[in-house]
């Protein structure tokens, strides 16, 4: 820059000097600008064979500088090619990764299907079994319940016993039992919610499913009240103080004195059959 200023003010000697210093730089593109300013000046001053020389120098460095340039557009490409080609690769394994996901995922969901219908099935014909025995176990005991001896008493008392097994079976296999359960395993605050939500639900499904053994308490002993009944069914189930005051909305007093009357209207056998297990 400093030779093309001179050789502007008319200082040629000055331009050269600082020109021929410039063709020693290690930098190729101030060697190939030098080599070119030279050129310029003796093509101007008629210098044809210096001017040669110089432009001759001039060609080859400015080959270099686009053979330079050259290499590093195509290293750029072939750099952008193998950026292309990864993102490539790991953009079709992620679609193969995504494709095997949904595929395992359907399939858990077709298998979790296939459980929960042959799950649901066997729930179903064992209801339909115990529905077809509790049947069976009915008309057993209307048969044996018509002509009473001491043998068929006893075979009486076992089909009855039989029939208390399979409505308790019966019941386990209900929504009412589920939420029972539930109202068991549950902390005092959250039975407060269960039972608020679900009392109906349970009380239904005791209801409809020990009809039977509520009928033979009731043909026992007539003046039980469905209350009464209700309390008996709970005890049968095993079911603590604390979710029986819950199931029938009362208190741990009114408990005790539905047990005293139950006890006073009872046959002191039956009473003792239902609540020998009991701890209310």
């Amino acid at each position: 820059m400093k030779g093309d200023i001179l050789y502007n003010l008319g200082k040629k000697d000055s331009a050269f000097y600082y020109w021929n210093l410039g063709k020693n730089s290690s930098d190729i593109y101030t060697k190939t600008s030098n080599y070119y300013s030279i050129y310029q000046a003796n093509k101007e001053l008629s210098n044809w064979k210096d001017a040669i020389l110089n432009v001759d120098s001039f060609i080859v460095y400015y080959d270099s500088i686009q053979s330079m340039n050259d290499r590093a557009e195509i290293n750029e490409l072939m750099d952008k090619h193998l950026l292309e080609l990864h993102k490539y690769k790991l953009s079709t394994e992620h679609r193969r990764t995504m494709n095997l996901l949904i595929i395992l995922s359907l399939f858990f969901i077709l298998v979790l299907s296939l459980i929960f219908m042959w799950r649901d099935r066997c729930r179903k014909n064992k209801y339909i079994a115990l529905q077809k025995q509790l049947m069976d176990n009915r008309a057993e005991i209307l048969l044996y319940g018509k002509d009473i001896c001491e043998e068929e008493n006893s075979k009486l008392h076992e089909l009855k016993e039989l029939r208390i097994d399979i409505c308790i079976s019966l019941f386990r296999s209900t929504e009412g039992s589920k939420k029972l359960t539930e109202l068991m395993k549950a902390k005092p605050k959250e039975r407060i919610s269960i039972i608020h939500n679900h009392r109906v639900l349970i009380l239904n499904d005791i209801r409809r499913t020990f009809v039977d053994i509520m009928e033979d308490l009731n043909a026992c002993c007539s003046s039980l009240t469905m209350d009464d009944l209700l309390y008996c069914i709970l005890v049968i189930l095993h079911c603590p103080k604390e979710i029986i005051m819950d199931v029938m909305n009362t208190t741990s007093d009114a408990i005790k004195t539905r047990k005293n009357r139950i006890k006073n209207k009872m046959d002191k056998e039956l009473f003792e059959k239902v609540f020998m297990s009991d701890n209310v």
